[in-house]
């Protein structure tokens, strides 16, 4: 589907969500429409594509080492995990938590793991991804991870780089 919107130009957002989907496929029909184009030629087309090669999306291989953290950081010591998609790059937020301060870690939660920051459309719409199940298994058992959304983040990014006391609510 992603594939499909990128040829047409519709925003593909939120792409496994019911919701998104369902937009996006509205939006492909109704763009299908507006180029006269019939659904079974559409998907020809995308078809022959998949068969060159050209459509098939590559997943990212994880090269990327995250980011020393800062050790004068306001949040040294602490251990970050980022889940869902935000309205940055995960490589620019990784950066500014490794310039707080935070241990940038990939993959789930775990018990060294005191910070989870969930993308606001996963904590707006109450999506709980894998990785926030983990951390509220953990917190169950005692484990002290806030879990606090995109937005809360940014703000205690911005609060730390004025001086600002920092900030962050727990879910």
């Amino acid at each position: 589907m992603i594939d499909v919107c990128e040829h047409l130009g519709v925003p593909s957002s939120g792409a496994h969500r019911a919701l998104a989907d369902a937009q996006m496929t509205s939006a492909v029909i109704n763009a299908l429409g507006y180029l006269n184009v019939g659904l079974l030629d559409a998907f020809r087309a995308l078809g022959e594509r998949v068969a060159q090669g050209t459509a098939i999306r590559q997943k990212k291989v994880k090269s990327r080492v995250p980011p020393l953290s800062n050790p004068t950081g306001r949040f040294a010591g602490e251990e970050l995990v980022i889940t869902g998609e935000f309205a940055l790059p995960q490589s620019e937020v990784e950066d500014l938590a490794a310039e707080l301060g935070f241990t940038v870690a990939p993959g789930a939660p775990r018990k060294s793991t005191t910070l989870l920051v969930v993308s606001n459309s996963d904590f707006r719409c109450g999506y709980v991804s894998g990785k926030q199940r983990k951390a509220l298994e953990l917190r169950a058992k005692g484990c002290p991870i806030k879990i606090i959304s995109e937005g809360i983040f940014f703000s205690a990014y911005i609060d730390a780089e004025q001086g600002l006391a920092k900030r962050t609510e727990c879910s």
